[in-house]
């Protein structure tokens, strides 16, 4: 039993050696992945004609995330950024060594990282534990779904490999 202790207690701290290297590696690197609705990405900032011509898609997630005019916040960035965390560990598990080993660029392992990342956003619009829509939104939508309308907002997250900021 002590033996098997010590060998999975061993083990843990090499993994967490290791998610420490590949962390350095990332900053040292300069680059990061920024998820969901990033400044530069192609599109975002101009005016969505599902949103009456005049938000932008990047106004819209920020609306639905914050909450404006009465309408309640639902945080579904806040909720994907924990998951993301889990999803960036995980595919920094399975990348890393491949990166170590000059197989891959630090651009390509963020890039897989971030369109699995994406998911984690889609996923925590759909399945976030959010109030209600109202009686007048349930109405104009009618659907009482909360954050899917047209759909747009969901499918438009997108992510970014870039010079870390």
């Amino acid at each position: 039993m002590m033996s098997l202790a010590a060998k999975l207690k061993r083990k843990m701290e090499s993994l967490t050696s290791f998610e420490k290297n590949m962390k350095k590696l990332v900053k040292d690197s300069g680059m990061e992945c920024a998820v969901g609705y990033p400044v530069d990405a192609s599109g975002l900032g101009t005016p969505e004609a599902a949103y009456d011509g005049k938000a932008s898609i990047i106004q819209v997630a920020i609306w639905n995330n914050y909450g404006v005019e009465g309408n309640p916040g639902r945080p579904f960035m806040d909720l994907a950024s924990k998951t993301m965390q889990t999803t960036y560990k995980d595919m920094m598990r399975q990348l890393g060594p491949k990166l170590m080993k000059g197989e891959a660029s630090i651009e390509k392992v963020l890039d897989v990282i971030g369109l699995k990342a994406e998911d984690d956003v889609r996923k925590a619009i759909m399945d976030g534990d959010w109030s209600p829509n109202s009686p007048a939104t349930i109405a104009r939508k009618k659907s009482n779904r909360p954050l899917v309308d047209t759909g747009t907002m969901r499918n438009r997250v997108t992510h970014k490999v870039r010079r870390a900021r």
